[in-house]
């Protein structure tokens, strides 16, 4: 361990492979010991990804060639700056977990030490979205044909069968399409468990741009369950923090509905509740979701780390410097 190490580390546990609790254990305590530098470091990267979001749509109001632009923005920022931002996010929670202070422009450390090899690592999960949304349009194609068949090409034809309850077939053809949306989004995203770690791998192979994503599908094809049941956990979490952060907004929206006795005047009243409680809602869930973000990026650091054979706290390395490799 470094010599600089904070007492505020987490311990390391005995040797073997970490569990997915016990990387979630050292997470939180973790985020617990220095939380808000942490969680502006999840915020400054959110902030950063909306406002070109926002650039994006401002420019898809320009006539004409708007919405050509804002899809190239979308696009750009997806394959430059994303893959470079979550690369940085690793990088800062990781230098926190060796002992050294959480600086924000390690946020941005990836852009100079390993841009165009978290530029490569962010290729794959783009594929994925592409076949995805290619694969979407295939199905609502094939849909359109389908019923342009049963109906003969008649909208009346077309609603005749529907309220015609005696032919099941336009109910099952509706029912069979929704089944395969859900199975194509599960696809996607089981495929995506196996990026998991590739942004946080490309610190550890400097100039190699396909081991970080060959390290990844090792990895979580060595313990998919583990992984699985991680992000169904941080998922269920999340789930549980956005009705937390409902709950002053809910509130405050309902003492201004049972406050507004006389609802032919202006509900005055009620819109300044609402209001009120829907910035309570935004700032609590900033707070729990940016929280959530570093916890779960921080368990997974653990879990990497744990399961390639690498002491989980390790003397505090620059970026042009590899981790140590595994022993043995």
């Amino acid at each position: 361990m470094s010599s600089i190490a904070s007492a505020e580390v987490p311990p390391v546990p005995p040797a073997g492979p970490l569990g997915v609790v016990g990387a979630m254990g050292m997470g939180w305590r973790l985020l617990k010991s220095d939380f808000w530098r942490l969680w502006l470091l999840a915020l400054a990267l959110n902030l950063i990804l909306v406002a070109g979001v926002m650039v994006g749509q401002c420019l898809g109001v320009v006539p004409i060639i708007g919405a050509c632009f804002s899809s190239i923005v979308s696009m750009a920022i997806g394959i430059f700056v994303q893959p470079a931002l979550m690369a940085g996010l690793f990088f800062a929670i990781r230098q926190k977990i060796d002992g050294a202070g959480v600086r924000l422009d390690n946020l941005f450390a990836a852009f100079r030490w390993r841009y165009w090899e978290s530029v490569v690592g962010g290729l794959p999960a783009l594929v994925i979205g592409f076949g995805v949304g290619l694969l979407m349009l295939l199905m609502a194609g094939a849909g359109y044909l389908i019923v342009m068949a049963i109906s003969d090409g008649d909208p009346e034809h077309l609603s005749r069968l529907f309220r015609d309850w005696d032919d099941p077939t336009p109910y099952i053809l509706i029912g069979v399409g929704v089944l395969a949306l859900l199975l194509l989004i599960l696809v996607a995203t089981l495929l995506q468990l196996f990026l998991i770690f590739i942004f946080l791998a490309v610190w550890d192979f400097p100039g190699k741009f396909w081991v970080p994503i060959a390290t990844s599908l090792r990895l979580v094809r060595g313990h998919f369950w583990s992984v699985l049941g991680l992000v169904v956990l941080f998922g269920l979490i999340g789930m549980g923090a956005f009705l937390v952060a409902a709950v002053p907004g809910g509130a405050l929206a309902g003492a201004g509905a049972l406050a507004q006795t006389d609802w032919s005047q202006p509900p005055v009243r009620f819109f300044v509740l609402l209001g009120i409680g829907f910035l309570l809602f935004l700032a609590a869930e900033l707070v729990l979701m940016c929280g959530l973000s570093v916890w779960y990026h921080s368990s997974l650091i653990y879990l990497y780390r744990s399961w390639r054979g690498q002491p989980l706290v390790q003397p505090v390395t620059f970026p042009w410097q590899a981790a140590p490799p595994p022993p043995g």
